[in-house]
């Protein structure tokens, strides 16, 4: 349980460490998420490791959840409004 939750956690502040972290704090990190490193025309290119080829290959499905979860809560708020708004007009009616 210790591997998933440190993979959760380096995802997470993958980025924040990436803009802000030093040098080393940014080779650690490569490190521990990657090898075969290839930088060409400016992009880096890494091979993940275990488990990151994990989270890696559920990512893509992870944003289209988290898409469609925005769209419903939208969806929600709307509604909620929309209720709001016809009870406002009966009672005052």
């Amino acid at each position: 349980m210790a591997i998933v939750t440190d993979a959760f956690d380096t995802a997470r502040y993958a980025t924040k460490t990436f803009e802000n972290g030093t040098i080393q704090e940014k080779k650690v990190l490569l490190a521990k998420i990657g090898a075969n490193f290839i930088l060409k025309s400016k992009k880096l290119s890494i091979e993940a490791k275990n488990p990151y080829i994990t989270l890696e290959k559920y990512m893509p499905m992870s944003h289209k959840l988290e898409r469609q979860r925005g769209k419903l809560v939208k969806s929600q708020n709307k509604a909620k409004k929309d209720v709001s708004e016809q009870l406002e007009t009966l009672w005052s009616g």
